[in-house]
This record gives C-alpha cells, structure tokens and sequence, in this order.
C-alpha cells in the first residue's frame, strides 16, 4: 500500500496502479482544500482519509471528489473533524460512478465531533451515479461532546480541558490507527493538536 500526502489543494491525482492506495488530506484553517482523485485503471483502490481541526474563529472547508473512470475500482472517503470554540467545517465529499465504470464501489463517511456551544460544521455528501451495475453509499454524523462522558473523566481527576483532549483523542483514534506510514501519522498528530 502507498500513502500520499498531497501537496497541491486542487490538483487532480490521477491514480493509474492497480493495488491499495491511501491519500490524505489534511482541512487548514482558513483555506478551502480541494482534492480530486481520479480511478483511471482496473483493480485500483483508494482510501482518502480527510483530518480537520479547527478552532478559534477559524473556518475551513475541504471538498473531495472521487471519479471513477475505469470499471473494478474501490473508493472509501473518510472524514474525522473536531471543531472546537467559534470554529467552523465545512466538508463536501462527492464520489462519481462514471458510465462504464462497472463493478465500481465508492463510500464517503464524515464524523464531525463539536466541542463547545458555539462550533458548528456541514456535511454535503453527494453521489453522482451514472453506471447501473455499482455500489455507492454516503453518510454523515455531526455531534457534540457527550456531557456525561466528560463528567466521568472529571471525576476521576482530569480537569474539563484534561477530558475534553481524551475524548478527542480517542475520536481520532481509529481512523489515525489505519494510517500506515509512520512520518505522515506524526504529522497528523502534530496537526490535531
């Protein structure tokens, strides 16, 4: 499996190796990031991880789209943002099944964890479908920070801030733990922070 870490917000990258592939994106604060994948062979597969954390009175949006070109292809996008303060994500996930593109399978998935009263984010997943013989899903799930779980880790002795970095932790966890190449899973974690 390789992993990329793109470089240039809007560029298209046009994947052409059949085999597993990881793209990640990482939402800034204050910019737009716009990636666009393309599915160009047989047998290629990707996973787009997209992190985003932002805080303050910043706003960022990311937008990925994934065309599938080519017939046999696999994509899954997956989305993990915090938003804490008066921040603001917004996140736009569009998968295209191109005519022709048979056999293909496209997922996009957004989690989005709100941390204080005033954060806020959208999600605008979209499928574009124009072969019959795929698969295509979508989702999305935007909340807060469950009271009751910060009142429980406060009254084992972590301060609100202590708890509120636990949570978001483990929030990020799962999707962290799939990243493979351990230089870009260091920079993610910087990123977060």
């Amino acid at each position: 499996m390789t992993t990329i870490l793109p470089t240039i917000s809007g560029k298209p990258l046009v994947v052409t190796e059949p085999g597993q592939h990881q793209i990640i994106v990482l939402a800034q604060p204050e910019a737009t990031v716009e990636q666009l994948i393309v599915l160009a062979q047989p047998g290629v597969a990707v996973d787009v991880l997209v992190f985003g954390a932002v805080s303050g009175d910043a706003k960022s949006y990311a937008q990925t789209r994934v065309i599938h070109q080519a017939p046999e292809t696999t994509s899954q996008t997956l989305v993990k943002g915090v938003v804490k303060e008066h921040g603001q994500l917004n996140v736009s996930g569009a998968i295209t099944l191109q005519s022709g593109a048979k056999q293909a399978k496209g997922r996009f998935q957004a989690d989005i964890l709100l941390v204080g009263p005033d954060a806020s984010a959208e999600s605008f997943p979209i499928l574009e479908v124009a072969e019959n013989d795929v698969q295509a899903a979508h989702g999305a799930a935007i909340g807060r920070v469950n009271a009751e779980q910060l009142f429980y880790l406060q009254s084992r002795g972590l301060s609100a801030a202590e708890a509120e970095a636990v949570i978001v932790a483990g929030f990020f966890e799962p999707m962290l733990a799939n990243v493979i190449d351990t230089e870009v899973k260091k920079q993610i974690i910087e990123y977060i922070k």
